[in-house]
């Protein structure tokens, strides 16, 4: 049965690049008992951490796909969470931040604020740290001593959504007043004041290499790349027909994945704004998504309670904007031959990992064509 299997996978990788949601989904994740807010990968990305509103955090191992951690003594829902570089959790806890290993010893709690924690950001280099809150004013928090550097004054509603560039440099803020502000974190000072979208701002988030590029995503169903050097919209992305809540970069910034109320998980070509694929499984609204660090796995929550797992980098990509390519590099390669005369069962099964190897190989490659055309295409 399972040379079978492999002989089937080998022929349609070679013979249907038919792009369904099924070819790259790999495992579906059921721990949750209400809605699913927040997912994370851990640095190494062989670790997966989700929150909901069931109050309760759980950690799944990617390669196994074993729930290796189950915390459920909460006291509010958890809105949003984020693996540390050491492996521990950082996440929202009503009007609270906290930080947790995985056998929930409480390591430190931030400073409450007004109202619930709706978001929060941190700078790649753990200077600074703010958050997304139903109050107006924004916080910003030196990272690591938990004191307040700024409160930010300039939004007329609440501020549910915060981005900070990698280095520290600008804090980002997006409000149901239907603005994004910048602001810079050398001063204090508002950098922008940026109007565009037409409805609420649920999530923003900074190009992982470029600080001066931001996107959102609001309810008006559109997505946003702003610059800051011009205080504007350079790209647009159309696709969502209902909300769009949530927004994060490829590693490389080369594409952009966000999450809908109408059920989707969406893949954006980040400088031509053309969408790329779009998964379609979740039976409800998807609320946030996840890319591991080196871009293989995607992960995507949904209020239909549970958490999908999907194969990312390169194939996404590669299937979408190199079908052609792919198609003749694997049918080409001896190893993805059907099991041939006198080959034993032993040898077959042996070819087929080192052609499952092989095939990563072939895509990686292709891949890195791919972007260092785009990268060619923007110099």
């Amino acid at each position: 049965m399972k040379l079978k299997l492999l002989f089937s996978l080998t022929l349609a990788t070679i013979n249907a690049f038919s792009q369904q949601d099924e070819d790259y989904l790999l495992f579906e994740i059921k721990s949750h008992k209400e809605v699913v807010n927040t997912v994370s990968f851990n640095n190494n990305g062989n670790l997966l951490a989700s929150g909901g509103e069931d109050k309760a955090i759980f950690v799944h191992n990617i390669k196994t796909q074993d729930e290796i951690a189950e915390i459920e003594d909460n006291y509010f829902p958890v809105k949003e969470l984020q693996f540390l570089k050491d492996d521990n959790i950082i996440f929202t806890s009503g009007n609270a931040l906290k930080i947790i290993d995985q056998q929930n010893n409480l390591i430190h709690t931030y400073p409450q604020t007004n109202t619930h924690i709706m978001d929060f950001t941190i700078s790649a280099n753990a200077k600074y740290m703010s958050a997304g809150t139903y109050y107006k004013k924004v916080n910003v928090w030196d990272f690591v001593t938990g004191e307040e550097v700024y409160q930010l004054e300039g939004h007329e509603k609440s501020v549910p959504a915060v981005g900070l560039s990698a280095k520290g440099k600008y804090l980002a803020t997006g409000s149901l007043d239907k603005t994004i502000k910048v602001w810079g974190l050398d001063s204090g000072n508002m950098v922008h004041s940026m109007p565009g979208h037409a409805d609420n701002i649920f999530a923003i988030a900074f190009h992982p290499e470029n600080q001066d590029l931001f996107v959102s995503a609001s309810g008006d169903n559109y997505l946003r790349l702003w610059s800051i050097d011009s205080g504007r919209t350079i790209e647009v992305y159309s696709g969502h027909d209902r909300a769009v809540v949530d927004a994060k970069f490829t590693p490389d910034g080369h594409f952009i994945i966000s999450a809908g109320y109408d059920n989707t998980v969406r893949v954006w070509e980040t400088a031509s704004g053309e969408e790329i694929y779009t998964f379609a499984t979740h039976k409800d609204a998807v609320t946030d998504v996840a890319v591991s660090k080196d871009g293989k796995y995607l992960a995507s929550a949904s209020k239909d309670e549970t958490v999908m797992v999907w194969k990312f980098l390169p194939y996404i990509v590669v299937d979408s904007r190199m079908p052609n390519e792919i198609f003749e590099s694997l049918q080409k390669e001896p190893l993805f031959d059907p099991r041939r005369d006198n080959e034993s069962r032993q040898d077959y099964q042996s070819r087929m990992e080192k052609a499952t190897a092989k095939k990563e190989e072939i895509y990686w490659k292709l891949y890195n064509e791919y972007i260092t055309t785009l990268d060619n295409q923007g110099e």
